[in-house]
């Protein structure tokens, strides 16, 4: 397979990431444990302005690190995974609710699998500096038997199993590509010795596979309100009816 598209890296002095980054994780600390709490996670970030204040412009991807950092550090790991990927889930429903045109969404949700999926891989990697940072991004589409893939090398918000990025992906195909749509993460830790976000731990090249969709028989898939489709989505077959 050859890759659809990659992103080059940037000095970690020079890299932004979108600000949703931290401000949906700072939604999601406030409903769970509260302002109080939240903010002494940020504050231990010093990220106590970036609470007060939520950004809306990139921002330095050490400040987004070093709050996941003070996460990870305060609560117990369970908790940090599930806030984290909380934080991921609402990351991706900004994106669909304000950064995919109209358009583009129709195109998406009612297109099958196998050709919503390449679509929104090559959308990913065109934005892909949005998130990536100082890593190196690459994307690899589904062949076959083959999942999707999308590795991050030296993740600058890199986390146990690649919490954050992982909800991100998954939220985004399973709206709207396949409602079965499943994310597996794989995480090699790199040889440089740069600090990822739980500080003591070097950074990782995190490989995410994309699972979401087979050619198959017609059926009427509820996906996209009953219409008829040749193309199938595998997780999807117990829930079809004969078109």
């Amino acid at each position: 397979m050859t890759p659809c598209a990659s992103a080059s890296a940037l000095p970690e002095e020079q890299a932004l990431i979108g600000p949703n980054a931290i401000t949906q994780l700072r939604s999601a600390l406030i409903d769970r444990l509260g302002s109080d709490a939240a903010r002494r996670i940020f504050e231990k970030a010093d990220a106590a302005a970036a609470f007060d204040t939520p950004p809306t412009e990139m921002i330095d991807e050490r400040l987004a690190r070093q709050v996941f950092d003070a996460l990870f550090q305060t609560l117990p790991p369970d908790q940090a995974r599930d806030l984290a990927r909380t934080a991921g889930i609402r990351t991706a429903d900004y994106i669909i609710a304000n950064r995919i045109p109209k358009l583009a969404l129709r195109v998406l949700r009612w297109a099958p699998p196998s050709v919503a999926g390449p679509m929104l891989i090559r959308a990913i990697a065109k934005h892909a500096w949005t998130f990536v940072g100082s890593g190196r991004f690459e994307a690899l589409p589904s062949r076959r038997s083959a999942p999707a893939r999308v590795t991050i090398e030296g993740n600058p918000l890199s986390m146990p199993s690649a919490v954050w990025h992982r909800a991100v992906f998954e939220r985004l195909f399973q709206v709207l590509v396949c409602r079965g749509a499943t994310v597996k993460a794989t995480q090699t830790q790199l040889r440089d010795g740069r600090v990822g976000p739980t500080i003591t731990a070097p950074r990782t090249s995190d490989r995410l596979d994309l699972h979401y969709g087979r050619r198959g028989a017609s059926r009427r898939c509820p996906r996209l309100n009953g219409a008829a489709t040749p193309l199938l989505c595998i997780h999807c077959v117990a829930t079809h009816t004969p078109a």
